[in-house]
């Protein structure tokens, strides 16, 4: 019980000065499931489905392909959480462009195209190992 507690005051500090788990605005644990960030949540899961099953086909083995597996991922990603910000969180279609879609579609290109030419060299590197 000593270890733990001196391991927690070792944390970090957390908003207004707090240095415990306790913060002045807690939220229930499953508050990320039902919250604004529900639909990424659950679109990331069709998305982890969607590019593992075109990965197995063979889709990871150019960079081109590969770029349109991930951006397929993305774009399951953000439809579902546009879709639960403008119907579940009830933003409506313009807003949820907005803040849901618009900042970050830059970002999901500059991963995408990150991603698809660093795996294939990565697979390289360690292909000639074996």
């Amino acid at each position: 019980m000593a270890g733990g507690l001196a391991a927690q005051r070792s944390w970090p500090i957390w908003p207004k000065g707090r240095s415990d788990f306790r913060c002045s605005q807690a939220r229930p644990a499953a508050s990320p499931l039902i919250g604004p960030t529900a639909g990424y949540l659950f679109g990331f899961v069709g998305a982890a489905f969607v590019t593992g099953w075109l990965a197995e086909r063979g889709w990871d083995r150019s960079v081109l392909w590969l770029f349109a597996a991930m951006a397929l991922g993305h774009i399951l990603i953000l439809a579902a959480g546009f879709g639960w910000l403008a119907l579940g969180m009830k933003l409506g279609v313009e807003k949820a462009w907005l803040v849901g879609i618009a900042p970050f579609i830059a970002a999901s290109l500059i991963k995408n195209a990150l991603g698809a030419t660093l795996v294939p060299a990565i697979r390289r590197i360690f292909d000639r190992r074996d």
